[in-house]
């Protein structure tokens, strides 16, 4: 007897020999709603289906494509499907549509009708399609159910009408015209869910899903958020499918092929072993456990099955054994992170006082905020901090060098004069000048002090501009419910808030343990780097790295409403920051013999190459907004439900992970720039004469870095792209940061340089979110604005002058304590913020005060 220590070759022994070969394939070409037929995690996969239907007989390829259009396609056919070398294409599905009918300019999905109808004839005549001489099924845009998609709409705060219903039934008809004209069969998906919705086609008939204000309940089930199918939508489109195929090809019956390859055992059962309770096509009969599959006379020769039992359960034993053995590898999907049961998003109680004191002290401040005189002070301190205009600009000089920065002298006195106890009673230094920082010393210096940050500078309010404004931009107007005007909401209402919270403990003759500073930088809307940057300087030096206990600036995402919570979300995070300019140098001349492509044609190619080429949406535990949808997943009652499971497996999945990016990416900006590195041509400056051919141009991209790259990472992609997609068209050099390649011989007809155009920043480190300063600060949220609420961490995509402030604690927190219906317009017209929303932010300046004492 042969013995082996290796569980891979006792496989081998057992598993008897197999000359595997390639499979013909079933390949899918579509657009998301292909990609999601593979998707099971709500229940029936209809690809997942059509592969158990032809397992060892056909392989299925999904080539779905989230966001694609018949364009698109046309575009990548090229590269979706293997070679006849490689393997060759038995059937071919044709699934678009429902892209190609989003008549949503801001989506720019929209293809004409008679361009959509020439591009599928050009597919399904594609030489790339044709070498394979495919059996080629069409399949029509299931119908949209408007109501839901509005809603959809909503949530992802997308603009512009929805898609329509009429428009999915006007390309639903176009399919079925082509496959008419093209002789090739058809699958009417949207026939068949409009069927099901009772539709009859008759008269003036209302069309199902065709009224954004009532739901037809029917089409809701087959779809689950108005566009995509769900399981019982996928269900009907598989019926429908094997239909068409057992028609027109019977040589093909599903679940009932032979098996390309077999063991002995399988070719004295019989092919349908595997398959017995499979035949969901075909529906009965199903021969009982103990007898031959569908009446077939079982040969003498064969095992009865319980010994097809054991060993089929010997293979599976030393399968797993072998995997065990060597340590599972391969398992890539795995994602790093394991919470052994724990919440993915773990909630902390809201601060309670600890003694009657306590307790006392908390309410006289909530009732002395929440009084109405408070109110009608707040409104006037916070109109006359409005009211002057303290913009910074672009071009601004050094302070001292520029009078535009004198504006911040008036803005100090009204400080000084609206809140008399800050300024009398605490350490104010003045920074640079202009920037504010004021010190409350606490009794006890062994407890870190809390830093809370703001910034006194608004972004200009440009003169054409000004007429559309409701109200004047710099009136402050206020209409009984916002205050309006240029930096309400960003962020006078914080500089404002902080002080008006000092005031309150200060006229209430409180005395904090700790020692509480107050940094107000006066050129955050230009970077910081005459404002934070000193006073962040100014603590270091004077207090030494990580010797603040908590700093808590503007920013986050707000307090907003997801799926049926109330969320607050903090920014834990930052993206990078890099700007690349790239210039391209040539040899000047005469207008009238010009090169094939002058400077500005060659850079005009590679800001074409660039956004060609745009980065991943990535979603990692790295990134804060994962953790954001673990919350929404977890509390959120009313998120979609495929959506909820497939965010919940990418706990453990990368590919799940990767399914959640890419879906949210392709639904909202805001959210794809959550995942994923943006790059945008902002600036082009080249030429300067009509008749001189350009010697230098250049532009300059802006990159917001994903929190799991690095400033290196857009460098060696940047010189990458330029490499492969310029470099191989013209004879130029290539100087990357000073790294040179390319043409650099006496042929070359110029050069292209990359270089740094301003200042890098590395994306943030991520604060935590289990520290006793995370708690407190969250505990305090929960305490101030509702139980209910829940506080998930999330991420910035812009900086904030926090960027400074990295060495001073790892305790970073960005959130403007505002709900979302409390402000609106940010740095455009009609800025505006609450006042109802306002002073509940004052009210959590006071009480973290208070609750960072009791720690």
């Amino acid at each position: 007897m042969v013995r082996s220590s290796s569980p891979i070759r006792a496989f081998r022994l057992v598993r008897m020999r197999l000359d595997i070969q390639d499979l013909p394939n079933i390949a899918d070409l579509g657009d998301s709603i292909t990609q999601g037929a593979s998707d099971q995690s709500m229940g029936f996969g209809m690809a997942a289906e059509l592969q158990e239907a032809y397992v060892r007989r056909l392989d299925v390829i999904n080539r779905g494509y989230s966001g694609y259009n018949t364009d698109h396609a046309l575009d990548i056919i090229t590269r979706a499907f293997p070679t006849p070398e490689q393997a060759s294409i038995k059937f071919l599905t044709i699934w678009f549509g429902a892209n190609d009918a989003n008549k949503n300019p801001t989506q720019g999905q929209y293809v004409p009708a008679e361009r959509f109808k020439s591009n599928l004839l050009a597919i399904i005549n594609h030489p790339t399609v044709k070498v394979h001489s495919p059996n080629i099924i069409l399949i029509t845009p299931p119908p949209f159910e408007e109501s839901l998609l509005a809603e959809l709409q909503i949530k992802w705060g997308a603009t512009g009408e929805t898609r329509k219903a009429r428009d999915a039934q006007e390309y639903a008809e176009i399919v079925i015209q082509v496959g008419k004209e093209a002789g090739v069969p058809v699958v009417d998906a949207w026939g068949l869910c409009m069927e099901k919705a009772g539709w009859k086609g008759e008269g003036n008939e209302i069309l199902p899903g065709g009224d954004a204000e009532v739901r037809n309940e029917v089409l809701a089930g087959l779809l689950h958020d108005g566009l995509h199918l769900g399981p019982s939508g996928y269900q009907i489109v598989f019926d429908g499918l094997i239909a068409v195929m057992k028609e027109h090809w019977p040589e093909f019956p599903p679940y009932k092929m032979p098996f390309t390859e077999k063991v002995p055992w399988e070719i004295e059962l019989g092919d349908q072993i595997a398959n017995r309770s499979r035949a969901s096509a075909e529906g009965p009969p199903e021969a009982p456990p103990d007898e031959p599959p569908w009446g077939a006379e079982r040969p003498k020769s064969s095992p009865p099955p319980h010994n097809l039992s054991i060993i089929t359960g010997l293979l599976a034993t030393i399968i797993v054994l072998a995997l065990v053995g060597t340590g599972l590898k391969g398992t890539s999907d795995a994602q790093s992170l394991s919470l052994s049961g724990e919440s993915a998003c773990p909630q902390y109680p809201p601060i309670k006082a600890f003694s009657s004191e306590e307790e006392k002290l908390d309410k006289d401040i909530s009732d002395e905020i929440n009084s109405e005189e408070f109110f009608a002070k707040s409104v006037k301190r916070l109109q006359g901090a409005v009211q002057i205009p303290t913009e910074s600009f672009d071009d601004m000089g050094k302070v001292g060098n520029d009078s535009r920065w004198e504006i911040f002298k008036d803005f100090h006195k009204y400080l000084e004069d609206t809140f008399p106890l800050v300024y009398s009673k605490l350490e104010f230094t003045p920074i640079n000048t202009y920037g504010i920082l004021l010190e409350w010393k606490g009794k006890n210096e062994s407890l870190k002090p809390y830093l809370f940050m703001g910034h006194q500078d608004v972004v200009p309010v440009p003169a054409v501009t000004e007429s559309r404004w409701k109200y004047p931009p710099y009136s402050a107007h206020y209409d009984g419910r916002f205050i309006w005007g240029r930096g309400a909401s960003d962020c006078k209402n914080v500089v404002i808030g902080v002080l008006e919270a000092f005031e309150t403990l200060l006229e209430k003759n409180y005395k904090p343990e700790r020692t509480l500073l107050a940094g107000f930088g006066f050129d955050e809307e230009i970077s910081g780097y005459q404002g934070a940057q000193f006073i962040a300087e100014y603590l270091e030096t004077a207090r030494g790295k990580d010797s603040i206990d908590l700093i808590l600036d503007e920013g986050g995402l707000g307090i907003i409403e997801m799926d049926g919570a109330v969320f607050a979300l903090p920014g834990l995070g930052e993206k990078g920051y890099f700007d690349v300019k790239i210039s391209v140098e040539t040899a000047g001349g005469h207008s009238s013999v010009p090169p094939d492509h002058t400077g500005i044609g060659i850079l005009s190619q590679i800001i074409s190459a660039i956004e060609a080429t745009p980065y991943e949406p990535e979603l990692t535990p790295i990134n804060p907004y994962f953790t954001t949808l673990q919350c929404s997943a977890e509390y959120s009652p009313d998120i979609d439900s495929w959506l909820r499971k497939t965010i919940q497996a990418s706990l453990t999945s990368k590919k799940a992970a990767k399914t959640v990016a890419d879906y949210l990416s392709t639904r909202n900006i805001f959210q794809r720039y959550l995942m994923q590195t943006s790059q945008a041509t902002d600036l082009v400056l080249g030429g300067v004469k009509i008749n001189a051919l350009p010697e230098k141009v250049y532009a300059v991209v802006n990159h917001r870095i994903a929190v799991e790259s690095r400033v290196a990472d857009v460098r060696a992609n940047l010189e990458s792209l330029i490499a492969s997609k310029i470099l191989s068209k013209f004879p130029l050099s290539l100087d990357a940061w000073g790294s040179v390649s390319g043409n650099t011989s006496t042929t070359s007809v110029g050069k292209i340089v990359l270089e740094d155009f301003s200042d890098s920043l590395e994306p943030s480190p991520v604060s935590p979110s289990g520290s006793e300063a995370y708690k407190i600060f969250t505990g305090t949220i929960k305490q101030v604005m509702g139980e209910d609420i829940i506080v998930a961490p999330s991420l910035m995509t812009g900086n904030t002058d926090t960027k400074f402030y990295w060495g001073l604690s790892k305790n970073i927190y960005r959130f403007s304590p505002l709900r979302d219906e409390g402000k609106a317009n940010g740095h455009t017209v009609d800025e505006r913020v609450g006042m109802k929303e306002h002073i509940e932010g004052v009210r959590l300046y006071a009480q973290l005060i208070l609750n960072g004492d009791r720690s």
